[in-house]
């Protein structure tokens, strides 16, 4: 397993980071063509994350958020349902997600 690159010994991104090289290790002993170009793979991951700066502020995030985790009572009070993933995490994170899910 890969450990987080030294150039970037905190944030909030490191769990990213040790997630996608776990991924990528395990990619890499089942499929062949991940594990010919592993290497490459290391180095674009670690050239990104070494763009990842320290944010200034952060945020509790649902990390999922959409209309189906969202319940609307008969006063039309909105509920945050499904919050096993809620964190406290960079703010983007949901923004991303949701840009990435929605395509808004």
């Amino acid at each position: 397993m890969h450990e987080p690159i030294p150039e970037a010994p905190s944030g909030c991104h490191l769990p990213m980071l040790t997630n996608a090289y776990r991924q990528l290790d395990y990619l890499s002993a089942n499929i062949s063509e991940f594990q010919n170009h592993h290497d490459k793979f290391i180095q674009v991951i670690e050239a990104l994350a070494a763009k990842i700066g320290a944010r200034s502020c952060y945020s509790f995030i649902h990390a999922e958020l959409g209309p189906n985790h969202v319940l609307v009572d008969n006063q039309l009070r909105p509920w945050l349902i499904d919050i096993e993933g809620a964190l406290f995490f960079n703010p983007e994170y949901e923004h991303s997600f949701m840009e990435f899910r929605f395509d808004n």
